[in-house]
């Protein structure tokens, strides 16, 4: 009786074994990284471009003597960014390779103003302000399993941002600007505009689960330039008008988390 028992305690441990996954002795699922998935970021950036400005006809060339009018480098920006990721795996042998698109909030910028004496008790102010407000992606990746966890990639594609650039001139006397229509002596100009560049870049992705991953990501990123002329327009043919360029481009370090659907 009791032989018969245990063998029914047997079969029974062996048909639960096989009809419930995940128990005891099963052999787990190979990790896999192919298929879509989404996922959030988090990170930093910094923009390491530069600011100029230049005349653009002869009333502008007088304001020019002895670069007054330049205002002094912005220098280098940092900033703070985030936002959400979608992309594609597919997985041969060792080897990983996809695509993945991503848009970001970005919250970066830089200004700086400058007064210098003209002549006759003439002061000229310059400001000069940039800022990115939004940094998206169209991304091909490579990369290489050395572990069946870890997934070293590179990584290169399209970018775009939305960049705002921002100037003003004016000529002071006695602490009051000197702007009347008649001498167009003041000018400012703002222009906000998505530019298209290029990025390129590797990282490294960690797989806690078959579904669930983290990943380290850098980037270089390279915009190009917003420029835009502004004068006074009221001023007729008297008016001084002035070029002014910005360049957007810089480094990226972030951190992700992804969910594949596999």
């Amino acid at each position: 009786m009791l032989r018969r028992l245990a063998l029914a305690a047997l079969i029974a441990a062996s048909v639960c074994g096989h009809a419930h996954p995940g128990t005891a002795g099963e052999i787990p699922r190979p990790l896999q990284w192919n298929g879509f998935y989404v996922g959030g970021h988090f990170g930093g950036l910094w923009n390491s471009g530069g600011v100029t400005q230049e005349p653009l006809n002869g009333v502008a060339d007088f304001y020019f003597i002895g670069n007054v009018i330049s205002p002094a480098p912005i220098g280098g920006d940092k900033g703070i960014m985030g936002g959400a990721q979608i992309g594609y795996n597919s997985q041969t042998g060792w080897l990983v390779y996809g695509a993945e698109a991503d848009l970001s909030a970005v919250q970066i910028g830089g200004s700086n103003a400058r007064s210098e004496p003209f002549w006759l008790g003439l002061i000229i102010d310059t400001t000069a302000e940039r800022k990115l407000s939004a940094f998206a992606t169209l991304r091909g990746r490579l990369g290489v399993m050395p572990l069946e966890r870890v997934l070293l990639y590179a990584t290169g594609g399209l970018a775009w941002g939305r960049a705002t650039l921002a100037n003003s001139f004016t000529l002071m006397q006695g602490g009051v600007p000197i702007c009347a229509a008649a001498t167009g002596e003041c000018a400012s100009a703002s222009t906000s505009t998505w530019l298209t560049g290029w990025t390129l870049g590797g990282g490294l992705e960690l797989a806690i689960d078959n579904n669930w991953s983290v990943k380290f990501e850098g980037l270089y990123y390279d915009l190009g330039t917003l420029r835009h002329t502004y004068d006074e327009p009221a001023a007729g043919n008297n008016n001084a008008i002035f070029g002014a360029s910005a360049d957007f481009k810089g480094s990226i370090a972030r951190f992700g988390v992804n969910y594949r659907f596999n």
